[in-house]
């Protein structure tokens, strides 16, 4: 038995023999495995990486514990929101980001609430969602989906499900409440969309 799950567990071959054409010899495919490479060199932040998205113009945004970094296929480069105060410009720890149909970059964040990156001005700012606390604290923003109507949906965790309209600004808040119907749990981690846009 223990010779059987060995020989299971074996790599699979990487030359493949393919049906041979009519009248001619029999064709080989080379299958080369993947080869991974390291870049960035320390040009990411504590070198942790969330998530990864490409936006519109193909640039790819490396979400990481210490802010936003873009990658032009030869160089990262840190990205802040705009703000006029430096201590506002980090983003903190990036999350989740979603590449929007319009071309814009959503960024969430662990503590610092939904940012967005418009193309067209370079800049980030912060999109207001009305979710903090009395104190001042956001919950964290775990996940990112956009639906087939265009708007965004956040899953978070502490306050729920949030729906945000980027074509006026409205956001709806879709909550646990003990009643039939709510949401089953304030902690959403993880968001899909289908193909038809339903969420």
């Amino acid at each position: 038995m223990l010779g059987l799950l060995m020989a299971l567990w074996l790599p699979v071959p990487t030359v493949v023999a393919a049906l041979a054409p009519a009248g001619g010899a029999e064709a080989r495919v080379d299958i080369t495995d993947p080869q991974f490479e390291s870049v960035g060199g320390g040009e990411i932040p504590r070198e942790v990486v969330a998530t990864l998205a490409q936006d519109g113009a193909g640039y790819l945004w490396v979400a990481t514990g210490d802010g936003l970094v873009r990658y032009d296929g030869y160089r990262f480069r840190p990205w802040e929101r705009d703000s006029a105060d430096p201590a506002q410009r980090n983003l903190g720890w990036v999350r989740a980001l979603l590449g929007a149909r319009d071309g814009r970059l959503y960024i969430a964040t662990e503590s610092q609430g939904l940012a967005v990156y418009d193309p067209r001005t370079e800049r980030i700012t912060d999109v207001p969602l009305g979710l903090g606390s009395d104190d001042g604290a956001r919950p964290a923003i775990l996940a990112l989906a956009e639906d087939g109507e265009g708007a965004v949906w956040l899953g978070t965790v502490g306050a729920g499900l949030v729906r945000y309209e980027p074509a006026t600004g409205r956001s709806t808040r879709l909550a646990h409440t003990g009643q039939p119907g709510s949401l089953p749990d304030d902690r959403v981690r993880a968001l899909r969309v289908d193909r038809q846009g339903t969420l």
